[in-house]
């Protein structure tokens, strides 16, 4: 997904300002990475998971 960005960003024509901001801008840059790849939810995902998680064992058996 990058390689088209990156062209456009090369590109001496590039009139793009969202591309030529995203990066300048380290910030601007990690948002478009988490946009791309994040999993939608995540956060509630992770939290209920937790809240599955249960103790099987005695505590001596895990240490």
């Amino acid at each position: 997904w990058i390689t088209s960005y990156l062209t456009k960003y090369m590109d001496s024509d590039n009139q793009d300002p969202k591309i030529t901001q995203m990066f300048k801008d380290y910030a601007k840059f990690k948002d478009k990475i988490r946009q791309t790849f994040a999993v939608p939810g995540e956060p509630a995902i992770a939290e209920r998971a937790i809240q599955r998680l249960r103790q099987t064992k005695s505590a001596g058996d895990y240490a």
